[in-house]
């Protein structure tokens, strides 16, 4: 388990906690730039094979 994976997980509890728009806007924006950072890393690692 990634650190990143670690606070996503903690950020998304964070948010339970007070779920409001705007915190379920920017944790949707965290979850979509994690997987995106996620499929480049991917990417990177099938070019280096």
């Amino acid at each position: 388990m990634t650190s990143a994976k670690r606070a996503i997980k903690g950020d998304r509890s964070m948010f339970l906690d007070r779920p409001c728009g705007e915190n379920r806007k920017n944790l949707c924006k965290i979850i979509q730039e994690e997987g995106r950072r996620q499929r480049e890393e991917g990417r990177r690692k099938k070019e280096e094979k």
